[in-house]
């Protein structure tokens, strides 16, 4: 930050003041833009989430919004003496008043807009978790529908009826081989479609 001058006039030392105070920020905002698209990259290009992604955009997220309320004060403040009701101030210095003010407004835009892209870059995160959990549950939909069968033959015998297999002498391998190519057939069904 650089020095203001003591010995200027009061409003041009408002003005150094101002024009020092967001002299750098676009850097500062850049740097804040750069780690989001990194922050992107890494949540499209990982197959596992990561917790510590979802911290990563709400302190982002919290950090643009004091930084949206610091220049929106900043703006409404830099407007005032821009318009220069009073008429204090030479026209001249009015001018630069309303160039700092732009810069100020040029930064609040800048702000909203990563405001804007962190919540693109939050959506993607959630999903990046919504297709995870789909493929969970997908994986758990085929493993129930392979075992289903082999329940249903479960509680047919469980029942107190005198099955025709109890008395023919293959009657238990013939259930087992059933249960097996129902459960073969299962898998090759689902590996035909993809789904697993």
């Amino acid at each position: 930050m650089t020095a203001v001058d003591e010995t200027a006039a009061p409003l041009s030392q408002l003005l150094a003041f101002f024009s020092a105070l967001t002299s750098n920020d676009v850097y500062d905002l850049e740097k804040i833009e750069n780690s989001i698209t990194e922050l992107e990259e890494c949540i499209l290009t990982d197959k596992r989430m990561n917790a510590d992604r979802s911290q990563s955009i709400i302190a982002l997220r919290r950090k643009l919004l004091k930084m949206k309320r610091y220049y929106e004060q900043l703006s409404f403040v830099l407007s005032e003496l821009a318009e220069n009701e009073n008429n204090t101030m030479p026209p001249e210095l009015q001018k630069r008043f309303a160039a700092v003010d732009r810069r100020s407004d040029y930064l609040l835009n800048f702000v909203l807009h990563l405001r804007e892209y962190t919540t693109q870059v939050r959506e993607a995160y959630q999903a990046q978790i919504d297709i995870e959990q789909n493929q969970i549950m997908k994986l758990f939909t085929v493993i129930t529908t392979v075992f289903l069968p082999l329940t249903l033959i479960v509680g047919w015998y469980g029942m107190n009826f005198k099955m025709p297999e109890y008395e023919w002498e293959w009657g238990y391998a013939s259930v087992i081989i059933i249960s097996a190519c129902i459960c073969i057939a299962g898998v090759l069904i689902f590996k035909k479609k993809r789904w697993f």
